[in-house]
């Protein structure tokens, strides 16, 4: 079970974190939350959000290539697989844009940071090109401005290093450390212009958090959060002020860390279910919805969708969906 230290958010009722409101069906004769699925995927998902609300879902194959497939929101299925070449030793990590355009990155078998991207215009993706680097952990991605990216690995010694794309000059800049000592790969994300937060497991297996801020000077020291760890973290944003910060624990539920600026900051650790042998996949398609993308421990895609403003009746939580492929 995750552990959690003692020290608690006083007077905070926060309706979204109700365990009615987040609790699932169960599996019949299994205890778990998780609902059984038709799609099988050889690895965790990667999945980013377009503008107009389409799902690209990039997949790492049995052989290390990445494939991208599109769920079809209406009919609830996964479109045929497009490959997409490359040969990696993690997960994708991906971002869209405004216009359509979706950046992939990679750690491809170099242990070297690999990126390709897909032009809405020409409707094509350009072939990969390798960004240098030295990976001892897949990616992540996020982008607090237009046109820009910010990608975050972990690297030699166990540190955080950045690299940022910069739209100004449209060129990438050179690799930065960021120091910490991660035993996991970071996650990021941005909830606004300036603002980005980062997060990894570290010594002792405890959560821990680096955050840029603009109008703050930049770079600030990493920050210890409550929580022991048994994989790494991933978190999304819904708005300014607010992160969503998830892990599975050793008993096979998933744990929820938010954090609320209008309520002060970090509330506790909220238990959410099961969760299958891989972590999830956070990404937020609206103000007050996260979706949660997970392969099961039985191999089979799985979504869930929360529906989180303030105040929510238990009703308006969608329970885990089966994510079926196309019929061939």
């Amino acid at each position: 079970m995750l552990r959690r230290a003692a020290r608690r958010a006083a007077g905070v009722v926060l309706f979204l974190l109700a365990p009615a409101l987040w609790a699932q069906a169960p599996e019949a004769g299994t205890g778990s939350c998780w609902t059984p699925l038709q799609a099988r995927v050889p690895t965790p998902p990667v999945v980013s959000v377009r503008p107009g609300g389409q799902r690209d879902v990039f997949l790492r194959t049995a052989r290390n290539g990445l494939v991208h497939r599109v769920l079809d929101a209406r009919r609830g299925t996964l479109q045929a697989p497009e490959p997409l070449g490359g040969a990696f030793l993690s997960e994708a990590a991906a971002v869209s844009w405004p216009d359509g355009r979706i950046d992939v990155f990679a750690r491809h078998a170099s242990n070297t940071l690999w990126h390709r991207q897909f032009e809405p215009g020409s409707a094509r993706w350009l072939p990969w090109k390798g960004l240098g680097g030295l990976l001892t952990s897949g990616p992540a991605v996020t982008s607090s401005a237009s046109g820009r990216m910010d990608v975050f690995v972990r690297g030699a010694g166990n540190a955080l290093w950045h690299l940022q794309y910069e739209p100004g000059g449209g060129q990438w800049l050179p690799w930065k450390p960021l120091g910490g000592l991660l035993t996991s790969e970071p996650a990021a994300v941005s909830w606004g212009e300036g603002r980005i937060d980062v997060f990894g497991r570290g010594i002792e297996n405890g959560l821990w958090q680096l955050t840029f801020d603009a109008d703050h000077g930049g770079w600030g020291r990493w920050q210890a959060r409550e929580g022991v760890l048994t994989a790494g973290p991933t978190v999304s944003s819904w708005g300014p002020g607010r992160l969503d910060v998830f892990t599975p624990g050793a008993d096979n539920t998933l744990w929820h860390l938010p954090f609320e600026e209008r309520l002060g900051g970090w509330q506790p650790w909220r238990a959410l279910g099961g969760a299958g042998e891989a972590r999830p996949v956070a990404v937020s398609p609206a103000p007050g919805r996260i979706e949660l993308w997970a392969r099961g421990a039985d191999a089979r895609l799985r979504r869930c969708e929360l529906e989180a403003p303030l105040p929510v009746p238990p009703e308006n939580s969608r329970p885990w969906e089966e994510i079926s492929p196309v019929p061939r």
